[in-house]
């Protein structure tokens, strides 16, 4: 192993550290689904969010916030591309106008594919 590469896994471990150690919603919302719809159930969610994370290394890894800092417009253009329609899906369908339409008293279990965008696109919502 190169030094570069040992020297870069100091700010990963720390990174990992602070995700899995904060009770954030990435610890909370697991926890919730795990007591209401049990562990089985649970493991999508809790591999979309393993999922986002390593997304959203993978573009800080390959240089992402060089980009912002070079061009701060980038930021919100990918705010409004990405992050404004993500969280007008998930208003719309995940927590909002669609209930009305739902069963009474259907609960569900967040999926991989949600949990995954969901902690993927969050940089990008906020700025």
């Amino acid at each position: 192993m190169s030094l570069e590469t040992f020297l870069l896994l100091g700010p990963v471990a720390w990174y990992v550290f602070v995700i899995a150690a904060t009770p954030g919603p990435n610890n909370a919302m697991p926890t919730a689904s795990g007591i209401n719809f049990g562990l089985y159930r649970t493991w999508p969610h809790i591999a979309g969010i393993s999922s986002g994370i390593t997304v959203l290394m993978l573009l800080c890894g390959i240089g992402l916030g060089t980009v912002f800092a070079t061009w701060p417009e980038a930021q919100t253009v990918l705010a409004l591309a990405v992050g404004s329609p993500f969280m007008a899906v998930w208003a719309l369908f995940g927590a909002g106008i669609a209930r009305v339409f739902q069963r009474p008293k259907v609960r569900r279990v967040i999926n991989w594919t949600l949990a995954a965008l969901l902690i993927a696109t969050i940089p990008f919502m906020f700025r």
